[in-house]
């Protein structure tokens, strides 16, 4: 939700309930169907459709689109399978995964994703600064006042990106 109100933020989304389809319209229009922005807004459209059918499939099983969770379970050999989540879909399927690791999966997806949309939303509507042309680069780690901020403001000057 918080990554779609981003991208609202620059770019209209309508007053329908096509609001993916209106966002992807919107910024298409702006930046043209080929533009890096648009094929970054596929991803994370498809990474959401993911995420969408899996609550849908918990909340609402139909018998071809469901979630599958299992809690520890005995295996013949006499072991016990740690908890799973499967996704039955014909769109996103999730083949039978150990919760703790389809969780760190999607801990990392949302993380990437969230960073990735900032920059890209950043980068593709900001102006220059004067007569500076600016950008958004991933700053070295020397020069991070936190270590996990990756990204900042960089400026030509003299030919030559300097970080803000």
């Amino acid at each position: 939700e918080l990554i779609i109100e981003i991208f609202k933020l620059a770019y209209s989304a309508g007053n329908d309930r096509k609001t993916l389809e209106n966002l992807k319209a919107s910024i298409t229009e702006k930046h043209g169907e080929k533009s890096d922005l648009v094929q970054i807004f596929d991803d994370v459209a498809t990474a959401l459709k993911f995420l969408r059918n899996l609550r849908n499939g918990d909340e609402h099983p139909k018998e071809t689109e469901r979630t599958v969770i299992l809690n520890f379970t005995l295996i013949p050999e006499g072991n016990f399978d740690p908890p799973t989540i499967e996704l039955i879909h014909n769109h996103t399927p999730q083949e039978k995964i150990s919760i703790s690791a389809f969780m760190e999966q999607v801990n990392t997806t949302l993380i990437n994703i969230f960073e990735g949309v900032l920059v890209q939303v950043c980068r593709n509507n900001m102006g220059n600064f004067g007569n500076f042309e600016c950008e958004i680069i991933e700053m070295p780690p020397e020069r991070r006042r936190h270590r996990d901020t990756r990204f900042g403001y960089a400026m030509k000057l003299n030919g030559q990106w300097t970080l803000g």
